[in-house]
């Protein structure tokens, strides 16, 4: 018996029960199929839940990151800065130090200086004194001389009496 012969027989029972087993069938290949739709959507619902949440977590630890990128660069900018200041700092000292040293050098040359002067100008009133001896010395030496030269000296008036 061809199925049309089936549809078409007089017998309803058949055909009620017929209906009934296709229309269970149905149902159940459409329960199947919707269970299978749905817990597709459930999946696709708790992966698009998973998505939105580990797109807040990827936003969170992209703003942590950023807020540690920047608490290190300001520490950083801070140490750089404070290296900054110390080697100014340092080169301040040097330059005093430079200063210093150079005016301990000239202080040392004007010591010496003074030193020379002084040991010059012992030398210079050694040897004015000494001139100033010798001089009075001789003058007094050359005024005994010339004392004796002219006792010795026959006197004008004593020549002008003498003929001669």
């Amino acid at each position: 018996m061809s199925i049309s012969d089936w549809f078409f027989r007089k017998d309803t029972n058949q055909i009620v029960e017929m209906a009934d087993l296709i229309s269970k069938q149905v149902q159940e290949r459409i329960s199947a199929k919707m269970v299978d739709e749905f817990s597709a959507l459930a999946e696709v619902e708790q992966a698009t839940e998973k998505v939105v949440d580990l797109t807040k977590q990827i936003a969170i630890l992209k703003a942590e990151k950023d807020n540690i990128t920047e608490g290190f660069a300001r520490k950083e900018r801070e140490v750089e800065h404070k290296v900054g200041l110390l080697r100014q700092e340092i080169e301040v000292g040097e330059a005093q130090k430079e200063a210093q040293y150079g005016l301990r050098v000239q202080e040392a040359k004007l010591a010496a200086r003074e030193e020379g002067l002084k040991s010059r100008e012992v030398a210079f009133t050694e040897r004015m004194d000494f001139m100033t001896k010798r001089f009075t010395d001789e003058v007094g030496y050359l005024k005994g001389m010339v004392a004796q030269v002219l006792e010795r000296i026959p006197d004008a008036a004593i020549l002008g009496t003498k003929q001669l």
